[in-house]
């Protein structure tokens, strides 16, 4: 995944791998002692598990400027994806990224770990698979739907097709992400449509101030500052350009943490999202 580069989806190959590692765990036992060393994997476990079967989660699911469950996260001993203080845990299962952390989790592979690897949701059927996938390997199929219909039912009640106002996630140093990444897969179903993918972004890039301006989103999805030191890299979004020019959009501000990983939060992030467009249709 590149800022400004398409999104590859998985070849066939990729997904029989999947489905067959699937069917593998479903007839294992359920796993004791489970570790996760990745944000997603985290907050997918948190839900998910059964109590006292996850024993560690990684320190970022303790921060709650980028966790929805930092306070249930600092119950449990955190980790920081190193294959030493993993296999000290002695786990069972081990849910990793599939793009972090490669080192240890080969070293831990190689050691005789099981090890689960997720990829990065794009679209809310990849979330779906994902907690589906997270559920079975855990023993916990039956909790995993309970979510997905959770999910379903929140982002139907927000669900509208037309008008779609353009709006356009903008978060510090100009980065965006377009409609094939969750943020924007929630977007859309908010009946929202994307400056991103007008620009040409397809995944995730960046959008200069002279960019927006062209574009003229009626509105733009921020991150949550409250509570945010300040920092250069967020000046752009106080530039007086963005607030004074002619039809300067609305703001909102939805939080990193409630649409970067799969799980109930998107519900969230999809209610902010149809309330903001709500307040710019009314009369």
């Amino acid at each position: 995944m590149s800022p400004g580069g398409g999104h590859r989806r998985p070849g066939l190959g990729a997904v029989l791998a999947v489905c067959l590692a699937l069917a593998s765990v479903a007839a294992a036992e359920p796993p004791r002692r489970v570790v996760t060393t990745n944000l997603c994997a985290d907050l997918l476990a948190l839900e998910l598990a059964a109590p006292g079967q996850l024993v560690s989660v990684s320190f970022l699911a303790a921060d709650p400027r980028s966790s929805p469950l930092a306070e249930q996260a600092a119950a449990l001993p955190l980790n920081r994806g190193l294959a030493e203080e993993i296999v000290a845990l002695r786990p069972d299962l081990v849910i990793a990224g599939r793009h972090t952390a490669r080192a240890a989790t080969a070293m831990l592979e190689r050691l005789g770990h099981r090890v689960m690897r997720l990829e990065l949701a794009a679209t809310l059927d990849d979330a779906r698979d994902q907690i589906r996938a997270v559920a079975t390997a855990l023993g916990r199929v039956e909790t995993g739907e309970r979510m997905v219909r959770r999910i379903d039912t929140g982002l139907a009640r927000v669900a509208t097709v037309e008008p779609r106002p353009l709006a356009l996630i903008y978060r510090p140093n100009g980065f965006t992400a377009g409609p094939a990444t969750l943020p924007g897969a929630v977007l859309a179903a908010s009946g929202l449509a994307n400056a991103a993918g007008v620009a040409g972004i397809d995944t995730w890039g960046m959008l200069g101030l002279e960019r927006v301006l062209w574009l003229r989103p009626r509105l733009l999805v921020v991150d949550e500052r409250a509570g945010r030191a300040p920092a250069l890299a967020a000046a752009l979004l106080d530039h007086p350009a963005l607030a004074r020019s002619p039809g300067a959009a609305a703001r909102v501000e939805v939080p990193d943490r409630l649409w970067g990983c799969p799980g109930p939060w998107l519900v969230e992030a999809g209610t902010r999202l149809a309330d903001a467009r709500a307040r710019l249709l009314a009369p």
